[in-house]
């Protein structure tokens, strides 16, 4: 447990949902730079570093607001690297748990190239 944690376990009431709001916001903060790089590497197309940023950010935050632009470049660098069979989750976590995303329409076009056996463009 962090130290922000013990903190917000001391308060009451409303200074709790305070405290959990700004720790959010500060987590959130700073997955977004670990978001930045990853996508920074997947659109140089140096996906095992991508990857392996992505990844560790899902592990680390998996509560970070902006997942559905982590799964989308996960789930593109595993496609455009022909691992089709691991792209797959991504973009159908993307498209189950977020109803507004810019990556949506996207993600539903890799799903349905993926199920017909198309290969990347």
């Amino acid at each position: 447990m962090s130290a922000c944690e013990k903190v917000a376990e001391c308060l009451a009431g409303a200074q709790i949902e305070e405290a959990l709001k700004y720790l959010r916001e500060a987590k959130d903060r700073l997955a977004q730079s670990e978001f930045e790089v990853g996508r920074f590497y997947a659109r140089l197309n140096w996906c095992p570093g991508a990857v392996d940023r992505l990844q560790a950010l899902l592990k680390s935050d998996p509560d970070f607001i902006n997942r559905d632009g982590v799964y989308f470049y996960l789930g593109e660098c595993y496609f455009k690297s022909n691992q089709k069979a691991q792209a797959l989750p991504y973009y159908d976590k993307l498209v189950g748990e977020f109803a507004k995303s810019d990556y949506l329409s996207k993600a539903r076009k890799r799903i349905a190239e993926i199920k017909a056996g198309s290969s990347p463009k």
